[in-house]
């Protein structure tokens, strides 16, 4: 697969495991929507739409989690660490995916006034797939995350990877 070994001194070490700190409260939200809102995070925003559960809290731990997870990926970016099924999904730092960036704009929205501005964040939350994106996105990192400190190696070899191709069976 090609994936890059990494070079990891204790300074990355203790980065590392900062981010992976951030990963696993974004990881927790998925679940306290499904609580809240009675269903799993759907694919596209319209399923949620039917839902008045959403409306009263749903979409505030959708929108948090959504921030969250960009944490994660400029944490990614700023430690330039590289996975190869990570970065088909969110690029890299010179050249961030369109959903990376329209992720970007939506914590911003989210988390920031912006006074005179329409919600930008509608952009986003309405563009289909782009949840299901975001889903995909957390479950990468994790897999990475759960490899890199099982294993305590990079990269991932082909008999380990079948592994984590199979890990929603396990959970």
């Amino acid at each position: 697969m090609g994936y890059k070994v990494l070079t990891i001194n204790d300074s990355d070490l203790a980065d590392i495991r900062s981010l992976r700190e951030h990963l696993i409260t974004t990881s927790k939200f998925p679940e306290l929507f499904k609580d809240v809102a009675g269903q799993s995070i759907p694919n596209d925003i319209k399923e949620l739409l039917q839902n008045p559960k959403f409306f009263y809290h749903g979409s505030s731990l959708l929108f948090i989690w959504l921030g969250f997870l960009n944490c994660v990926i400029e944490g990614w970016f700023q430690l330039r660490l590289r996975d190869k099924l990570i970065e088909n999904l969110i690029g890299t730092s010179g050249s961030q995916s369109e959903n990376t960036i329209k992720l970007k704009d939506f914590r911003d929205c989210v988390f920031h006034f912006q006074k005179n501005k329409k919600p930008l964040y509608s952009d986003f939350i309405y563009d289909p797939g782009l949840l299901k994106w975001a889903m995909d996105v957390n479950f990468e990192f994790e897999k990475w995350f759960d490899y890199y400190f099982t294993a305590n190696t990079l990269p991932r070899s082909e008999p380990q990877y079948e592994w984590f191709q199979n890990l929603d069976k396990h959970r």
